[in-house]
C-alpha cells in the first residue's frame, strides 16, 4: 500500500513528497527482502532518480519569485539546465510529456522546486510543459519589451540616437 502512494506521487512529480521523507523511503526499500526485491529496486531507483530531479530544481538559481518578476532570468536558467539533462535545448516547444513520462515527470520536479512554494500548488496537476506554459503565459514580459539576463539583452532596446531624436521633436528636451 505505501509503495502504492509512493509510486502515485513519483508519477505527479513528487511535490508532496518531501526530502526527508524520500530518503526514508529510499533506505526502507533498499533494505527490503524477499520476492519484493524486484519490485523495491524499481521502487528505489524511482525514489533516487525523483530526489535527483528535485535536487536540479532547489539548485537552479534564480529561483522564481512569487511575483514572478525574475521570470526573464529563471526561464532562461530553467530552459539552459533541462536542455543540458534532456539533451533538448527546444524542450518547451511543444509538448513531450506522452513521449518519455519518466523524463516529463522530472522536468515537472524541476520545475515545481525551482519556484517559490507559493506557486508550487498552482501547478498540481500539469505535465512539465503545462506548468512552463501557464507560468508564461503569467509572468512573461509582453513581446517588445527589453530586459536584460547576466548581462546579455534578450530584446534589443531602442538606440540612444532614437530616443533623442524623439525627444528633440517633442516640446520636451531630454538629457542623457
Amino acid at each position: 500500500a505505501l509503495n502504492d502512494v509512493v509510486q502515485e506521487q513519483l508519477k505527479s512529480g513528487g511535490a508532496n513528497l518531501d526530502s526527508d521523507l524520500l530518503k526514508l523511503l529510499l533506505i526502507r526499500n533498499l533494505t527490503a527482502t524477499g520476492s519484493q526485491s524486484l519490485q523495491v529496486n524499481q521502487s528505489a531507483s524511482n525514489v533516487a532518480n525523483q530526489l535527483k530531479w528535485q535536487q536540479l530544481g532547489k539548485d537552479l538559481q534564480p529561483s522564481l519569485l512569487i511575483d514572478g518578476s525574475n521570470f526573464p532570468a529563471w526561464s532562461v536558467s530553467l530552459k539552459d539546465i533541462v536542455g543540458s539533462v534532456v539533451s533538448d535545448h527546444e524542450y518547451f516547444k511543444v509538448d513531450k510529456s506522452k513521449g518519455n513520462l519518466p523524463t516529463s515527470n522530472g522536468v515537472l520536479a524541476i520545475i515545481k522546486f525551482s519556484v517559490d512554494p507559493a506557486l508550487r500548488s498552482s501547478l498540481n496537476g500539469m505535465t512539465a510543459y503545462g506548468a512552463f506554459t501557464s507560468l508564461k503565459e503569467r509572468f512573461a514580459p509582453p513581446p517588445g519589451l527589453s530586459f536584460y539576463v547576466a548581462g546579455l539583452t534578450l530584446r534589443r532596446p531602442q538606440t540612444h540616437q532614437t530616443l533623442y531624436r524623439r525627444a528633440s521633436s517633442s516640446s520636451m528636451r531630454t538629457w542623457w
